[in-house]
């Protein structure tokens, strides 16, 4: 082989080295930023959840006021694990109810109130309507709130909630949860405690008739005092006629 093909050759292997080491370079490059991109990500959904875990949650629903019940009520809650501050409410359209004027206006300045505080698991609740009464008007069953507060990290982002009243329909009259048979224990329980205790009340009536009974007797009875001796015939006393001389009475 000439000195020119060797020459030839070295270049061609010099330029394949530096296009494959380009490449991998390049590659590398590529593959580097795509996992430091994807670590950032990972990093910044790690940090999200943490900061929403400590950050309050404030909801607003209408539910039965215990399962199975048919009084629904307007709830409002913190769910979360911090103290929500400076709490916003707002709903469209407007509360009604078939209780009255009245009570769908208290609905509505209830929603309207700005809350300063709203610490965590607490619960406010408002008798909103009964399920059958609701289900039979012509008012309207689906409700949307939007929430805002303040939390330890500053505003938490607005939160939306679509409240389709017609779900309840058929639920409101579930009867299957313990709570409501632990409830339905309860009643019967009381029914029974009364219908003892009118029992209880019937019997002592008829014990006190009954004593007042025998005591009417005993006071009706006669003493011995008043019972003539059944031993000694009652026979009238003939007083004795004279006798004459001869025997006969005279």
């Amino acid at each position: 082989m000439s000195d020119s093909s060797v020459q030839i050759a070295t270049v061609v292997i010099s330029v394949a080295a530096l296009i494959f080491s380009t490449t991998a370079a390049f590659w590398s490059l590529v593959y580097n930023r795509r996992q430091a991109r994807a670590v950032a990500e990972a990093n910044a959904l790690t940090e999200r959840a943490q900061r929403e875990q400590a950050e309050p949650y404030v909801i607003v629903d209408i539910r039965p006021r215990i399962p199975g019940s048919s009084l629904l009520v307007l709830v409002i809650e913190n769910i979360g694990q911090t103290l929500a501050r400076n709490v916003r409410i707002s709903v469209t359209p407007p509360l009604q109810t078939t209780l009255g004027a009245e009570k769908a206006e208290i609905l509505n300045r209830a929603v309207g109130r700005h809350i300063a505080t709203l610490p965590p698991n607490r619960r406010i609740p408002f008798v909103m309507d009964v399920g059958h009464q609701l289900f039979s008007s012509e008012l309207p069953k689906v409700y949307e709130f939007q929430v805002d507060a303040d939390g330890p990290f500053g505003r938490v982002g607005t939160l939306t909630y679509t409240v389709d009243l017609e779900a309840l329909r058929d639920s409101a009259l579930e009867t299957d949860s313990v709570e409501w048979s632990a409830h339905q224990v309860a009643k019967h329980l009381g029914e029974t405690v009364k219908t003892l205790g009118r029992q209880a009340r019937s019997l002592d009536e008829l014990s006190q008739q009954v004593q007042r009974g025998v005591e009417l007797q005993e006071s009706e009875r006669p003493s011995e005092a008043d019972v003539p001796d059944s031993a000694e015939p009652a026979l009238p006393e003939i007083p004795p006629a004279p006798l004459s001389d001869d025997g006969d009475q005279a």
